[in-house]
């Protein structure tokens, strides 16, 4: 039996590799569980401290950055998992997320730390609750800012806009707490250009767009190649109607994540919502086969997303290529049944062929 030396080679360089990337992907998951496990302990353990000196600022000022950052992590966690990349508020939120996402859920609950924690179930958390813990760890992170600061001995505005930020995410009924506190933060001499767009965030939700142009374009004169202001810009340009406008923008946000040798999870968020949004303003502007030609990219490097499906179907409806949309709800169907009007669109189709 003659044995081919360099097959054997290659399968040894193969198992070696497969052994690495195992060992990566367990050591990355061991340190994820380890940073969660590490708020639990931190946070219990600046409690103790606490009871002990209840007026040593920096304990409250600690602990509220500790939530503070928590809550921020979750939240990207949240917004980069499944197909919210590209809808935010879409269905299905959770069931991408880790295990250990949940049992900082839990934690939070059965702490007491949210407002009506009896309510809630926590064997059962869902995106409701979820996002509900999150809004109550800003809430809390506020609330140990604002109790810290008298004591604390120097103000610089750092703080301040961390207050704002999280009256931000508490919701708009607190959007003009966060307005004061950003503010407040800028006469300190903060120059934050975050500042910018929590502000035009604000003022596009109040339906403000001029005003939230206004700041986003602040924000863009200090980082003027930076793909989120661009967004948020080119989604109130959208609300104005101003197509061509929202395409340019777009179009260069691609370019820039196209031509970028480095981008972060963020970004790709934002590449990804660009292209869709792509797709979504040509078929708004009725130039049907610039949007299926969009969508039909997407599908190619992100398989099956619901709301890609969805539209790029739509839009072979509006050419009349009613054999290729009925295979596409029908593809969207298996993955997504109760997404929008699938359904109805699909008996449509299949009663026109009839």
């Amino acid at each position: 039996m003659i044995i081919n030396k360099k097959r054997i080679i290659i399968w040894v360089i193969i198992v070696i590799l497969g052994i690495i990337s195992v060992y990566s992907i367990w050591y990355s998951y061991k340190r994820y569980l380890d940073s969660h496990s590490a708020f639990i302990n931190r946070m219990q353990n600046i409690d103790k401290k606490i009871a002990k000196e209840p007026m040593n600022a920096d304990l409250y000022l600690m602990k509220a950055n500790l939530i503070y950052f928590k809550a921020l992590k979750l939240l990207e966690e949240i917004f980069s998992a499944g197909e919210n990349v590209v809808e935010g508020s879409d269905t299905g939120l959770y069931s991408e997320l880790d295990n250990s996402v949940i049992e900082i859920a839990k934690f939070w609950i059965n702490s007491g730390y949210l407002n009506k924690s009896a309510i809630y179930d926590v064997s059962s958390i869902n995106d409701e609750v979820l996002a509900e813990v999150i809004r109550s760890m800003f809430e809390k992170a506020k609330d140990l800012y604002l109790f810290g600061l008298p004591l604390a001995e120097k103000v610089d505005g750092v703080y301040q806009f961390r207050i704002g930020e999280c009256y931000f995410r508490m919701g708009r009924n607190y959007f003009d707490e966060a307005e004061l506190m950003f503010k407040y933060a800028q006469e300190l001499g903060i120059k934050e250009i975050k500042i910018y767009v929590f502000l035009g965030n604000i003022k596009f939700i109040e339906k403000d767009i001029d005003a939230s142009i206004d700041y986003y374009d602040r924000a863009l004169k200090l980082q003027p190649d930076n793909m989120l202001i661009k967004f948020n810009k080119a989604i109130a340009l959208k609300e104005k109607n101003e197509l061509d406008k929202v395409i340019e923008l777009l179009n260069e946000i691609i370019k820039t994540y196209e031509t970028s040798e480095r981008v972060t999870s963020e970004e790709y968020s934002v590449y990804l919502k660009s292209i869709y949004t792509l797709g979504r303003v040509y078929y708004l502007k009725k130039e049907f086969d610039k949007s299926r030609e969009v969508f039909e990219m997407m599908i190619e490097r992100e398989s099956e997303m619901a709301p890609v499906l969805y539209w790029l179907g739509k839009t072979y409806m509006k050419e009349g290529d009613d054999t290729f949309a009925l295979s596409i709800f029908e593809r969207l169907e298996k993955i997504k049944p109760d997404y929008k009007d699938t359904r109805q669109n699909i008996r449509l189709l299949r009663k026109k062929r009839k």
